[in-house]
């Protein structure tokens, strides 16, 4: 009786196939196959597909195939870094003008006064004035109800909030600027060059 369950015989009929089976394995194997049917047929069957494949008559690829292969390659990963820059690119400009958005709503929100002011004085804008004073007072709403939880949850917060929009200023331009020299530095390495 044999030592080898039948998913070692396979792997080692998987072995055999591709040339890397020791002369223990085979000999193994050769033993489980003589006391399982299965395996066995499995053994004959390989054995007529090596014994097929082998005195096949193989073509030979033509002088240079080997050649325009690596170029067509060599095509494609120049195609996939393209595209890859391309689409960092595409991120970059994103995130910036994202954070551009973001930086011009929280100035808009510190100075919402002002320009409901200065829309209360211009007639081009008096049908907009009912939709941001109902945007305004919910702003309002928000802003007492952060004040409050923030007053009541850290009292260490309270000389920031008055200063908020200076901080938030100088946040949003150290953001953009980390954001414009990071792209400089990344994109020149990504595309190959060196300026």
């Amino acid at each position: 009786m044999s030592n080898i369950s039948c998913a070692f015989a396979n792997r080692i009929i998987m072995k055999y196939m591709d040339g890397r089976a020791t002369e223990k394995e085979l000999a193994l194997l050769r033993a489980h196959a003589g006391e399982c049917p299965s395996c066995g047929e499995d053994l004959e069957l390989y054995g007529r597909l090596m014994t097929d494949f082998n005195q096949e008559c193989l073509e030979e690829a033509p002088d240079g195939f080997d050649d325009a292969v690596m170029t067509k390659i060599a095509a494609l990963d120049i195609t996939r870094e393209s595209v890859q820059a391309r689409v960092e690119s595409f991120m970059c400009c994103a995130s910036g003008v994202f954070s551009a958005l973001i930086g011009v709503g929280v100035l808009l929100f510190l100075n919402k006064e002002p320009l409901l002011n200065y829309l209360a004085g211009n007639e081009r804008f008096l049908n907009l004035i009912d939709v941001w004073a109902s945007v305004s007072i919910f702003a309002d709403r928000l802003s007492a109800g952060a004040t409050a939880f923030m007053s009541s949850s850290a009292a260490a917060v309270a000389p920031y909030l008055s200063n908020a929009r200076p901080t938030l200023l100088v946040a949003a331009l150290a953001l953009g600027f980390t954001r414009y020299i990071l792209y400089k530095r990344v994109k020149p390495a990504k595309l190959g060059r060196n300026d």
